[in-house]
């Protein structure tokens, strides 16, 4: 989530997202301000590009939300996830401030698992 600190002027850049190591993408998972997005032109190898973000008084806050798919090497460990914003014209643009980082430590929970009995009348 980024947002705009009011009366600084309008923000312009993009913010990019290269996933951890033993994190895959959900493909058709992501939006922006809570509107599906295609992943073609913003996905490429597990890195999200987010190209002219525009923040201003009356924008001031951008959501991007995607679903990832930890792999069974992460269980046990931290994954860290940081985004970098950028600002398209460093001269121009207000600075922003860090991103912070997300770490989650990835645990094993109990998996769910239904079973079905019969009984079938076999003939001799």
């Amino acid at each position: 989530k980024l947002t705009h600190e009011a009366g600084s002027g309008p923000w312009v850049g993009q913010v990019v997202d290269k996933l951890p190591n033993h994190v895959s993408y959900v493909p058709n998972s992501t939006t922006i301000d809570g509107k599906a997005v295609a992943d073609k032109g913003i996905w490429n190898e597990q890195t999200l590009t987010v190209k002219e973000l525009r923040l201003t008084n009356e924008t001031a806050t951008a959501v991007i939300a995607f679903k990832v798919k930890l792999e069974s090497e992460s269980v046990g460990t931290t994954v860290v996830n940081k985004a970098v914003a950028t600002p398209k014209d460093p001269d121009d643009n207000p600075p922003v401030p860090d991103i912070p980082s997300v770490p989650t430590v990835v645990v094993p929970t109990a998996g769910k698992l239904k079973a079905e009995k019969k009984r079938l009348q076999c003939q001799q």
